[in-house]
C-alpha cells in the first residue's frame, strides 16, 4: 500500500507540474503572441554546430546599412553575405526592464487607437528586452536580406527566450527615402508596427504607401526625450535654410555608464549633436556612431577645424562613422583622430 501510495503521489505531482507548465505556456502565448513582427515568415534552419552566447548580442548596435569599408571581409559566419544599400540601418538589442509608467510605454499607449493593440504593444515593450531598428535603409529587399542574415540567424543561434527574438518598434531619423525606404519589409509582416519619429510634415507620413491604415506613430518635438532606462531620443532642428524638418538621433547608456550617440542625421554635424547631448543629459558621451555629414573632402580645412574642436571638447571620444562619410573624409579623420577613429563598415557590431 505504501508503494502504491508513493506512486500515486508521484503521479499527482507529475500531473500538477504538467498543468502548471501548460498554464505558463498559455500565459506566455497570450502575452508574447503580439503584433510585433516575426523575424521571418518562415525561420531558416539553424546551422549545426554554431552557437552564439547571449552576451554577444545584448547591449550592442549592429550596422546593417553602410559600405563594406575598403573591402575588408567580415569574420563571422552570419555577416559575410550582407549587401550595401543607400542610407543607413542599425539593429539595437538591449536588456531593459520597462513598466506601464515608462515614458515609451505611455507614449505608445497614447499613439495607438485600438485598445487591444495598445495592450499587446505594452506587453511586448515590458518583456525585459528591447530589440528595435533605427533607420531602415533605402531598399526593402536589401533591408530584409541584411536583417535576416544578422538578427534572424544570430538570435536563432543564441539561447535567448523566444519572446526576446521579436522586433519591438522602429525609430527613424527623418522621413527621407534613405531612412524609410526599407520599411516595407517590416510592414509586410506587421503593418501595425510602432514608429518613433521626429516632427515632420503630416502629409509626408500619409504619402508613404507602406501602411494599410493610420500608422501607429510616436512623434517627438525638438529636445531630448527619455524613452526607457538608459535610452533617449535627441531631436534636433535642421540647420536654417536647408528646408528640412527636424532629425532624430539616439542616445544610449553604455555598460560603462557613459553615453553612446547613434546618428542617422546628415545635416547636424557630430560636434553640434555631441554638445547638445552632453548639455541636455549632463553625462559624458564616449562614442559617436553613424552619419557624420562628412560627405565630401572638398573643404578639408573646415573639416580639420571641426575635428580639432571635437578633440578639444571631447578628448576621449571614439568616432565610428559610416554610411555617407566619403573615403576622402575617412582619410582625413584617420589622420586627425588616430586610434580614436574606427570606421563602422557594413556588419560591424558596436558594444554599447
Amino acid at each position: 500500500m505504501k508503494a502504491l501510495s508513493r506512486t500515486g503521489w508521484l503521479v499527482v505531482l507529475l500531473a500538477t507540474q504538467v498543468v502548471v507548465l501548460g498554464a505558463l505556456l498559455a500565459w506566455s502565448a497570450s502575452v508574447h503572441g503580439q503584433i510585433r513582427m516575426p523575424l521571418e515568415a518562415r525561420l531558416p534552419e539553424p546551422q549545426p554546430g554554431i552557437h552564439l552566447p547571449a552576451r554577444d548580442l545584448l547591449e550592442t548596435a549592429s550596422i546593417l546599412g553602410a559600405p563594406e569599408f575598403l573591402g575588408i571581409e567580415l569574420p563571422t559566419p552570419f555577416r559575410r553575405h550582407l549587401s550595401f544599400q543607400e542610407g543607413q540601418m542599425f539593429w539595437l538589442f538591449l536588456e531593459r526592464n520597462l513598466s506601464a509608467a515608462t515614458p515609451l510605454v505611455e507614449r505608445a499607449r497614447e499613439a495607438i487607437q485600438d485598445p487591444e493593440d495598445a495592450r499587446r504593444v505594452q506587453d511586448g515593450l515590458c518583456d525585459g528586452f528591447l530589440s528595435f531598428l533605427y533607420e531602415v535603409g533605402g531598399q526593402r529587399d536589401v533591408a530584409r536580406q541584411n536583417w535576416a542574415a544578422t538578427a534572424v540567424r544570430e538570435l536563432q543561434a543564441s539561447p535567448l527566450v523566444p519572446w526576446a527574438k521579436k522586433l519591438d518598434f522602429v525609430v527613424v531619423s527623418s522621413l527621407a527615402e534613405t531612412s524609410v525606404g526599407g520599411l516595407g519589409f517590416v510592414t509586410d509582416l506587421n503593418p501595425e508596427v510602432l514608429l518613433i519619429l521626429p516632427e515632420h510634415d503630416p502629409a509626408r507620413l500619409q504619402e508613404l504607401r507602406l501602411f494599410r491604415q493610420r500608422p501607429n506613430a510616436v512623434v517627438l518635438p525638438a529636445g531630448v526625450h527619455a524613452l526607457a532606462p538608459g535610452l533617449w531620443a535627441q531631436v534636433l532642428e535642421a540647420p536654417v535654410g536647408t528646408g528640412h524638418p527636424a532629425e532624430l538621433n539616439l542616445l544610449v547608456e553604455g555598460r560603462d555608464g557613459r553615453v553612446v550617440l547613434i546618428s542617422g542625421s546628415s545635416l547636424n554635424r557630430p560636434l553640434d549633436s555631441l554638445r547638445h547631448a552632453q548639455q541636455s543629459l549632463d553625462r559624458e558621451v564616449s562614442r559617436y556612431v553613424g552619419a557624420t555629414g562628412y560627405v565630401t573632402g572638398a573643404d578639408t580645412s573646415s573639416l580639420q577645424d571641426e575635428i580639432r574642436e571635437l578633440r578639444h571638447e571631447f578628448p576621449d571620444l571614439i568616432l565610428i562613422p559610416n554610411g555617407n562619410t566619403s573615403l576622402l573624409a575617412h582619410g582625413a579623420l584617420e589622420a586627425l583622430l588616430g586610434p580614436r577613429y574606427r570606421p563602422g563598415r557594413l556588419g560591424t557590431r558596436v558594444d554599447l
